[in-house]
């Protein structure tokens, strides 16, 4: 009988374990994963102001739901992997465009931003809803080594406000689809 009440209180113990792990598992949070959209990120040029510039775009996979932690996860991105300072004094402006991983924004991991036509597709029209927050910097135009981004409320829907001072003499390179004007 006492080989009987072990031999419950194990399987009582196993299947408690067994519980713990599967319910462990199961309650794990996944891995948050940066998407570069080289396809969608390129040089960018602006005819009604007379400038250009480049712009990245990002694809963000498992996202947590506190919003404070989604705004650093892509601050700290930005602050790791922004090409700000590598841009040639050709280009006035610079932006980090983050997006939700989600059925529209997957469309664009292996297609480019189709402007003209009929069946025209483009990531910032057609996923509107999946944006998270756009890192935008213009060039001072007295100190060329100087980003400030200055983002109103009113413009952008958050504000924004950060500088950039890029060393003097930083070593330029040509970045991906960025002519040298």
């Amino acid at each position: 009988m006492a080989n009987r009440t072990k031999i419950v209180k194990m399987k009582k113990h196993i299947i408690l374990i067994i519980g713990l792990i599967l319910f462990g598992c199961k309650t794990k949070n996944p891995t948050i994963k940066f998407i570069y959209l080289d396809k969608s990120s390129d040089k960018v040029f602006d005819s009604d102001r007379g400038n250009s510039g480049y712009g990245e775009v990002i694809l963000i996979d498992n996202l947590p739901t506190q919003k404070d932690t989604i705004l650093s996860i892509q601050k700290a991105y930005f602050n790791s992997k922004n090409k700000i300072c590598l841009l040639s004094e050709t280009k006035d402006y610079y932006s980090m465009t983050f997006y939700k991983k989600t059925s529209c924004t997957e469309y664009f991991i292996d297609r480019e931003n189709d402007f003209g036509g009929f069946s025209r597709t483009v990531i910032f029209e057609d996923c509107k809803s999946d944006e998270l927050f756009s890192f935008y910097y213009e060039r001072d135009k007295k100190n060329p080594n100087l980003w400030v981004a200055n983002m109103k409320e009113e413009l952008f829907g958050y504000e924004y406000h950060d500088t950039i001072y890029c060393e003097l003499n930083h070593k330029k390179v040509k970045l991906p689809d960025m002519p040298q004007h």
